[in-house]
């Protein structure tokens, strides 16, 4: 007999959860004069504003997009291996460095060529692009990004 769930079973996992706190500006208003109550003396200028502290998850994780989920199935073992060596070593930006022998060491490939052929793959499905240098690469923010993607082109 199936066993159900009310409940999300795993929702206990996040006990664990790594949190960080960020402050917020949430409303700005207009400029004003910040006074030492004891002289009278003008101490500089500010703004009159709304602040309240943010809790996020800070736990490291890297967004799939549609496009990113359609490829997947698309790829071999040893292009899925590398994109994901790609993925849990990612920055906050859209480019890739990849470092040959660290690769090596955690996919379990003994040679260059075998990464250079799974690299060729995700190029090939527009995955990663050459960059301006050797092991340098582009990936596909349409498909793959940490951060906000948006601060590519603002």
């Amino acid at each position: 007999m199936k066993k159900f769930n009310e409940n999300n079973p795993f929702i206990g996992y996040l006990d664990s959860l790594k949190l960080g706190t960020r402050t917020a500006v949430c409303a700005r208003g207009n400029t004003v004069s910040m006074v030492d109550e004891d002289t009278g003396e003008i101490r500089g200028h500010g703004y009159n504003a709304v602040i309240r502290e943010k809790q996020y998850d800070s736990e490291r994780f890297v967004k799939m997009y549609a496009a990113g989920r359609k490829v997947l199935p698309k790829l071999s073992a040893a292009a899925t291996r590398i994109l994901l060596f790609i993925i849990d070593h990612m920055g906050y930006d859209d480019i890739i460095t990849l470092n040959m022998a660290k690769a090596k060491k955690e996919t379990g490939y003994k040679s260059d060529a075998a990464i250079y052929r799974a690299i060729s793959e995700l190029k090939k499905h527009n995955v990663l692009a050459n960059a301006y240098r050797n092991g340098i690469y582009y990936i596909n923010p349409t498909m793959f990004y940490r951060g906000n993607r948006l601060k590519l082109f603002l």
